[in-house]
């Protein structure tokens, strides 16, 4: 068996950054003259208010912003209307970096697949049991859902694995590590890489799955989300 680059978990001075919307959120309230509303920041980036309210409580609560409660017209009293949220960056100094990339890694798969004729599902399935096996001998006591979140968490996807309410598992990441050769890939040839090596860290922890996409950053939305079936 080849040895694969099976990268190790890094370290991030402010997680709450790796996705790409908030770090501009953040970067525009921290550059801003004045306390900024949520409905400032839903016109400046053409969202939905309820989106610009998650990044910015999400940042919040990172400590990254701070908010008070303010009447921004100026008028008090009755009619004065509710005060508004108004939110200005703290003085922690935040250092983070780029999302994270594994092009390198992505090379060597593909290559896997031209040099022994194995399809991409099969090369990435490959992969996939080879990083769950790492993860299980690290983490022996976890079971599937903290494994597949560790396991990807190593390759700098920044994933949410979650059980709904009708027992199906849901696989959300913030980051795509293959970005932007994905976003080039005419047919989703690195979609259908990425999830088969989420379908062998499944099988790595004895759970054998199909696992199908939702939405894609490569199509443009803000996450990957991928069902997982059978439900867990």
């Amino acid at each position: 068996m080849d040895a694969s680059p099976i990268p190790i978990p890094r370290a991030s001075d402010a997680q709450v950054l790796a996705d790409a919307r908030r770090r501009a959120v953040y970067l525009f309230v921290s550059k801003g003259h004045h306390p900024v509303t949520v409905n400032e920041v839903a016109d400046a980036f053409n969202i939905h208010r309820n989106a610009a309210k998650h990044h910015l409580d999400r940042l919040l609560e990172a400590g990254l912003l701070q908010a008070e409660f303010k009447r921004v017209n100026g008028r008090r009293g009755p009619g004065a209307g509710r005060p508004s949220k108004l939110y200005t960056a703290t003085d922690v100094e935040v250092s983070f970096s780029v999302p994270e990339r594994h092009y390198d890694l992505l090379a060597h798969l593909l290559l896997q697949a031209l040099t022994r004729g194995d399809d991409l599902e099969t090369v990435g399935a490959r992969f996939g049991r080879e990083l769950g096996e790492a993860t299980k001998a690290e983490y022996p006591d976890a079971d599937v859902t903290d494994g597949v979140h560790r396991a990807l968490d190593r390759l700098g996807f920044r994933p949410r694995v979650e059980c709904d309410e009708g027992g199906t598992l849901w696989i959300t990441t913030e980051n795509c590590p293959f970005a932007g050769v994905a976003a080039g890939a005419p047919e989703g040839e690195v979609c259908r890489l990425d999830h088969s090596i989420i379908t062998g860290v499944l099988d790595a922890f004895g759970a054998p799955s199909d696992v199908a996409g939702r939405t894609s950053i490569a199509a443009g939305h803000d996450v990957c989300v991928r069902e997982v079936t059978p439900r867990c």
